[in-house]
């Protein structure tokens, strides 16, 4: 197994962190990470992975406790990455925003 990882930045204060495991060029696990920098510290607002067998998405809180799980029913392990990916690129602006909403509320 092979393991595959980069990071891309979204913004000055957000970026998405992945990390592939492929064999033989077929993905069989990844995790994509919309991470968000609010200095000192660096939060997870939402994730995509493979665990549980199945593809799907995590929305977390400023705590990291899971509110919200997506399913991506019908997708490929790789098809899902790559809806992930795309994902985070296009709305990582309204994550964001829903983050801090859920962050205000809390405080």
């Amino acid at each position: 197994m092979t393991r595959k990882s980069f990071t891309n930045y979204l913004s000055e204060c957000v970026f998405v962190s992945v990390e592939i495991d492929h064999v033989h060029g077929d993905v069989v696990s990844f995790v994509v990470r919309l991470m968000y920098r609010c200095d000192p510290h660096v939060v997870c607002m939402a994730r995509y992975d493979t665990a549980h067998g199945c593809p799907h998405r995590d929305v977390l809180n400023a705590s990291g406790r899971l509110i919200e799980k997506n399913w991506l029913l019908g997708l490929s392990f790789s098809e899902a990455l790559n809806y992930a990916i795309h994902d985070f690129k296009k709305n990582h602006e309204s994550y964001l925003s829903e983050f801090k909403k859920r962050k205000a509320k809390r405080s």
